[in-house]
């Protein structure tokens, strides 16, 4: 008669197969718990403009422009909140406008013509424009004061609105094409705008504010002249043609 059977599971080999089974199921009941809440949101980003220039304490997440109800941050530390759209006349938001807050600050609206910086606080001048903010004085800066903690709502003109042109055509005594002619606008606040006649003797200046100035011109061997001039808000004046005496 045959003996009892001698097993053939090697007691080192049947040991690693426990330990394997066993590293398999922590890791799974790892991942189960690392799964996110069906319930929580996973995108959390401020809908409103982009901050070009960051402030000296940046603002507590990035923000975005997706046309919808601001959702901004509270302002940290001592420092406030400034939001506001950039609009034209008739109240329609300007997607991407640049804006100029103060000296040193700058912010580019999004697409609803939204905007927002955390700023410290003091007096601000705003300027908003559909590209490089012009120069102060077109429009008039729209002056805001905020105080640490302060969340403050602020709609901005289109200053292009205010914005014209001078257009002139140079001569000399004799009728001929003046070119080279050059030219300043001096407004009364030292506003100043500047250009030169092209070789027809024509004389373009652009994005001027609107309002009363001297516009002087000057060309090395001639007399110099200055008119006053008006520019229309959003409009052109046209001087007609000015005559430069040679010496």
């Amino acid at each position: 008669m045959s003996g009892p059977s001698k097993s053939n599971w090697n007691p080192l080999a049947l040991a690693g197969i426990v330990g394997c089974a066993i590293l398999v199921a922590v890791l799974a009941s790892r991942d189960e718990h690392m799964k996110p809440a069906a319930d929580v949101p996973q995108d959390r980003t401020h809908e409103i403009a982009v901050v070009l220039t960051p402030t000296s304490a940046p603002p507590s997440s990035s923000p975005s422009d997706a046309g919808r109800q601001p959702q901004l941050p509270s302002p940290t530390g001592p420092y406030a909140i400034l939001e506001g759209v950039v609009r034209t006349s008739d109240g329609a938001p300007v997607p991407g406008a640049h804006v100029r807050i103060g000296p040193f600050h700058a912010a580019e609206a999004g697409a609803s013509g939204t905007f927002w910086m955390q700023l410290d606080p003091g007096n601000y001048e705003l300027v908003a424009a559909r590209d490089k903010p012009p120069s102060w004085g077109a429009p008039p800066p729209t002056d805001v004061r905020l105080a640490a903690g302060q969340h403050l709502h602020q709609d901005l003109p289109l200053a292009d609105e205010w914005l014209g042109s001078i257009h002139a055509r140079l001569v000399q005594s004799d009728g001929g094409a003046l070119t080279d002619v050059e030219a300043h606008v001096d407004q009364i606040d030292d506003d100043r705008w500047d250009g030169f006649s092209d070789p027809k003797g024509e004389l373009v200046l652009e994005r001027v504010a609107s309002g009363l100035h001297r516009l002087i011109l000057k060309k090395d061997g001639y007399t110099s002249a200055e008119l006053n001039v008006e520019v229309p808000r959003g409009g052109r004046v046209d001087v007609g043609v000015v005559s430069l005496t040679a010496k």
